[in-house]
């Protein structure tokens, strides 16, 4: 990936992301608007991610919103973010870039606040009309993680992924794609049959063209093997869809998951295979992007996975 590592266009992404540590550092909500305006591409497949399932941005009124939720005063767990860009793994040529960095979130939590946010929540959660289990249990999650978490003190540091993709319009670098990734309570996104709400795993209708097709091949390809699940085929998996490459970065699912090489990333590949249930990616409606000799993509997966109950 040596092509792709354009160290002018490199220096110039490093100082938009120094701006964008800057805002939130300063936590000037006045800002924000314009910021976006100056600082985000608009052309087709702008699409920015935030750490809750449903925050998904596709113009700049979300954006700004996104971007608010996380300086409000208001049960603001966003506090000190350190986005970590010094060690960030950059990567761009002369049109477009992308960025993987794995940052902290930092912040003091007094216990009775904790406290009252737990009880609210168990309270709302009882007093559901539909009474079931599930509920039962996850109010009871919610306390046992109360009495746990507050055993720890009060200051939390929590690890995030933060990802991006740049654009060069009109010797401007500005955002195109972004992504942050917070590890967080995953039950509340469970389902438990398949009456669940279809957008959580639906995309609007995508582009598409015959360059845009041959890229949905490549990601195919991707999910034939996380169907397959055949551990024989991992090696040849790995020539088939990534780079050979000591630069190749991939992220997992944990926050501090970073694989860097290709050995890692086959690491992850078959710890994936043996361990997840039956993962699937909306292929066909990803929101693909092109620019020059690079692609990038948004969409949404879903995993299938039975849970024993035999704790034997």
């Amino acid at each position: 990936m040596e092509k792709h590592r354009d160290i002018n266009s490199m220096d110039e992404v490093r100082k938009v992301l120094k701006k964008f540590q800057d805002l939130y550092a300063n936590k000037d909500t006045s800002q924000i608007e314009d910021y976006v305006k100056d600082t985000f591409s608009f052309k087709e497949g702008l699409a920015v991610l935030g750490s809750g399932m449903n925050q998904w941005c596709f113009n700049a009124e979300d954006i700004t919103a996104l971007i608010k939720s996380h300086m409000s005063n208001e049960n603001n767990y966003w506090r000190e973010v350190d986005f970590k860009f010094e060690t960030a793994k950059v990567f761009a040529n002369k049109d477009v870039a992308w960025v993987v960095s794995i940052g902290n979130i930092r912040n003091t939590l007094p216990e009775h606040e904790q406290i009252e946010d737990t009880i609210n929540k168990v309270k709302d959660i009882l007093s559901r009309e539909k009474k079931s289990k599930e509920n039962t249990l996850d109010a009871a999650r919610k306390i046992a993680n109360l009495l746990l978490e507050t055993d720890k003190g009060e200051s939390y540091v929590w690890p995030f992924r933060f990802t991006c993709v740049l654009v060069n319009e009109n010797d401007t670098w500005k955002f195109h794609q972004m992504q942050f990734s917070l590890d967080s309570e995953s039950w509340s996104y469970r389902f438990i049959d398949e009456s669940y709400d279809m957008s959580t795993f639906e995309m609007s209708k995508a582009n598409s063209s015959e360059e845009m097709n041959e890229i949905r091949k490549v990601l195919q390809v991707f999910q034939d093997g996380y169907t397959k699940r055949d551990i024989s085929y991992v090696d040849e998996y790995m020539k088939e869809v990534f780079l050979s490459d000591e630069n190749l970065v991939v992220i997992g699912t944990d926050a501090e998951e970073l694989c860097l090489g290709i050995d890692a990333t086959r690491g992850i590949i078959e710890s994936d295979w043996k361990y997840w249930g039956n993962f699937k990616l909306n292929v066909e409606d990803a929101i693909l992007c092109v620019n020059g000799d690079v692609a990038y993509f948004t969409t949404k997966a879903k995993l299938d996975r039975i849970i024993s109950r035999d704790i034997s």
